[in-house]
């Protein structure tokens, strides 16, 4: 089977193994799309995750971290993941070891949760983030 190529002159050949791959090619591309947009979709509307950390620094001390929003961002890790904190639950741990915190967020999962609560406890107890690199 041929076609003609738009140009004048010059003719192109389009077998029928041409054409399959390509198509399938371009049905697995549309595929991906709507499931990583679905998967999008369900992650919206997943109900909250609680996660919880212990840490040692006084209950006050936490308050007043937590309502500093320059802080929270930081230790969030953008201002737009700020808004997706659902609650944020305080309460004194055991035997004076500190403050233990419950944190629900939607549309993340566990263990960006865990990250999350993490970077909190570092900024809270040492006041920087560790990373992985040597020098800053």
């Amino acid at each position: 089977m041929a076609w003609d190529y738009p140009f004048p002159g010059k003719t192109w050949r389009m077998d029928k193994r041409s054409t399959a791959v390509s198509l399938f090619a371009a049905g697995a591309a549309a595929g991906l799309t709507l499931t990583y947009v679905a998967r999008n979709a369900r992650a919206r509307m997943r109900k909250p995750i609680v996660q919880a950390m212990t840490v040692l620094v006084p209950r006050d001390r936490v308050m007043a971290f937590v309502q500093d929003r320059q802080l929270m961002a930081q230790a969030v890790g953008s201002k737009k993941m700020l808004g997706t904190i659902q609650h944020l639950e305080l309460c004194d741990a055991p035997d004076g070891r500190g403050t233990e915190m419950y944190l629900s967020m939607r549309g993340l999962g566990k263990y960006s949760i865990k990250e999350v609560l993490r970077r909190l406890k570092a900024l809270l107890e040492a006041g920087e983030i560790p990373t992985g690199r040597r020098y800053a």
